[in-house]
């Protein structure tokens, strides 16, 4: 793929524009393909459970479980994804939206306690210093933007103690 990639790339033309023209030539491949009857695609609308013994007759190399894992008990994920993988070395990928929901110490939240109150402010300032210094490495003014104008909650979780904590819900599903 990368051989077909440098030979787009022309001195007016980037590695990115080089990449999306070598996609946009596979997705017309894939189009003539399927207008030719060569592809098909079945869609199924049911529970993954539903459909296991479908799944591991497809015998299938790759699985995207997008994030399913937000809505299935992780030891149920783990037997379904060994059950679809007995035909050999599936690879499977998906990514979680709610973790830091299970996650203690990644809301600002979870420091409520009176006792805690310089701290929330430490955990504030510095999630603030990271927004900063994520517009100044984009280029971006950061009048009207900071401190940002949104619920600390948001800036605190996002730029600051999801980096802390991620690795405690990896621990947990893995």
């Amino acid at each position: 793929d990368w051989k077909e990639i440098v030979e787009l790339l022309s001195s007016d033309r980037s590695v990115i524009d080089g990449a999306e023209l070598h996609a946009l030539s596979n997705i017309r491949k894939l189009a003539g393909w399927a207008s030719n009857g060569l592809v098909s695609v079945q869609l199924h609308c049911a529970n993954v459970q539903d459909m296991e013994e479908k799944i591991v007759a497809s015998k299938p190399w790759t699985m995207s479980w997008s994030n399913v894992l937000d809505y299935m008990d992780y030891r149920e994920f783990h037997r379904l994804a060994r059950a679809c993988s007995v035909h050999g070395d599936t690879v499977h990928f998906g990514y979680s939206m709610n973790w830091p929901l299970y996650v203690y110490g990644v809301s600002l939240m979870d420091y409520a306690m009176p006792e805690a109150t310089e701290l929330r402010r430490m955990i504030i300032d510095q999630s603030n210093q990271v927004v900063e210094q994520s517009y100044k490495a984009l280029g971006w003014a950061d009048y009207l933007r900071l401190p940002p104008p949104v619920n600390p909650l948001n800036t605190t979780a996002h730029f600051g103690l999801e980096y802390q904590f991620f690795k405690n819900w990896v621990n947990y599903f893995f």
